[in-house]
């Protein structure tokens, strides 16, 4: 959990890195699955066929200096076979140099008070579907998983327009679950507050839907052997 300390002592450092070094054809997703030392505030995938870049925002300085002291001491931070490069963004790599400065404050409360993320999690429960197998050892029917009123093209359509998605990952769990994985935390938090809307169309559509943020797949320790 961030606490309002750690992201107010944040607010004079920089917290935005670009990474290099990987190949056009390499995926956001792979990129970010190597990212580790805390969430995200956003990210900003370039794509110049010679020299692609992803600028990152961490919601802490502190998450981006761990990161940075990471990648150039060690060199395991490797990405389709090639060690990941990092430097801090400036004025003169990037055009975003809301980096430099701390998260804007209402961004600041949703974080640390409503434990906002780019990631949000989508859960359904399928009616009929018995949670409980009677025999541990007889093969599941598939039929009992199959949803099939669930179409992921029309919910890619419907929540692209909160923002850029990165990805759409699988949740383990008995019900019907996924995640969403925006680039912003931002476009997590219009999603989220529209689905709670009671006059929204996107209420009336999802209403027996749950939804909650996940945790960003970035914010996890990295560890120096």
């Amino acid at each position: 959990m961030i606490k309002a300390r750690k992201l107010t002592h944040s607010t004079n450092h920089n917290r935005a890195l670009i990474l290099k070094n990987f190949s056009v054809n390499t995926s956001t997703d792979s990129i970010i699955s190597q990212i580790t030392c805390g969430p995200l505030e956003k990210l900003n995938y370039r794509h110049h066929p010679a020299n692609p870049t992803l600028e990152v925002h961490f919601v802490l300085s502190e998450g981006a200096r761990k990161f940075y002291n990471y990648c150039t001491t060690t060199g395991f931070v490797v990405v389709d076979g090639k060690r990941l490069e990092v430097e801090w963004a400036n004025e003169s790599n990037t055009e975003d140099t809301t980096g430099s400065m701390g998260v804007p404050k209402y961004l600041f409360n949703e974080i640390v008070h409503g434990s906002a993320r780019r990631v949000l999690i989508c859960l359904k429960i399928v009616p009929d579907k018995p949670l409980n197998h009677l025999s541990l050892t007889d093969f599941p029917n598939p039929e009992l998983h199959l949803s099939k009123d669930f179409d992921i093209d029309l919910i890619k359509h419907d929540f692209s327009k909160y923002g850029e998605i990165v990805e759409f990952g699988a949740v383990i769990s008995r019900k019907l679950c996924f995640s969403i994985h925006f680039t912003d935390i931002r476009s997590a938090i219009l999603a989220k507050t529209d689905l709670e809307n009671k006059d929204s169309m996107m209420n009336a559509k999802y209403h027996d839907w749950f939804f909650w943020y996940g945790k960003d797949p970035t914010d996890k320790p990295c560890y120096h052997l």
